[in-house]
């Protein structure tokens, strides 16, 4: 064995030799800030995070609704579907019951399940009354991605108004946070015999629409689904 470079027990030189190999260690104090560091920064992070995540999910999911019930309606329409109006109506407040329905845009649509019940929260307008109520809808239709379409009905002209479930089941069930609504437009000539012209976010297909951000945060924050889903769609279907 070769002493010649081993400095002496005792000597300055081990001293500091020993002094440097402690240097390389962490202490537990530095562990521990190391690790409330870490935690900090994640309680920041992750919310914000899981909240952009949702935001593209739902926006994702809204393009794409869009995109499936434009070529079910196109489809009806380059068969040459008709309806007599007067035959076009709701069961029980749903026209997703309804044959009709299930004839023509319902057998187009990705369904995996039907006959399901959801239950919707929703505030109520202080001049009603105010507060949070919840309705129940029957013959809810899944989609094979996991969103719902939970409720379809007949206007007056024959127009179909739909609400759509971004993410199914999950909460929180609300306007404008996971429920947005489009509306199927029709056609109605002299004989009263309709047929289906194309899709459109909100309430209508007509007049113009404000596309600025503070116009989709003020609209969106509103119980109003309408405002809500056409804004977004105006955005290029971003959130924000």
């Amino acid at each position: 064995m070769n002493y010649r470079n081993t400095p002496p027990r005792g000597s300055q030189k081990a001293k500091l030799s020993n002094n440097n190999n402690k240097q390389k260690a962490f202490t537990l104090a530095e562990v521990l800030i190391t690790l409330v560091i870490i935690g900090i920064i994640a309680a920041i992070s992750v919310p914000t995070l899981t909240a952009n995540y949702k935001k593209k999910e739902t926006s994702a999911r809204l393009k794409k609704f869009y995109s499936t019930l434009s070529q079910a309606v196109n489809a009806s329409r380059l068969e040459k579907e008709r309806f007599v109006k007067a035959g076009l109506k709701n069961v029980s407040g749903n026209l997703l019951e309804s044959t009709f329905w299930n004839n023509t845009i319902g057998k187009r649509m990705p369904v995996t399940k039907t006959n399901i019940d959801y239950v919707m929260n929703y505030q109520v307008s202080q001049r009603s009354g105010g507060g949070s109520r919840t309705s129940t809808y029957k013959n809810v239709y899944a989609l094979n991605d996991g969103s719902l379409i939970i409720q379809a009905y007949k206007g007056g002209d024959g127009t179909i108004f739909i609400y759509y479930d971004t993410n199914g089941y999950s909460m929180p069930n609300q306007y404008n946070k996971d429920i947005f609504k489009f509306l199927v437009q029709a056609y109605d000539n002299s004989d009263n015999n309709i047929h289906w012209t194309k899709v459109c976010a909100g309430d209508s297909c007509i007049g113009s629409t404000d596309c600025s951000r503070y116009s989709i945060i003020n609209s969106c924050s509103s119980n109003h689904p309408g405002s809500c889903s056409r804004a977004i769609q105006c955005n290029g279907w971003e959130l924000d």
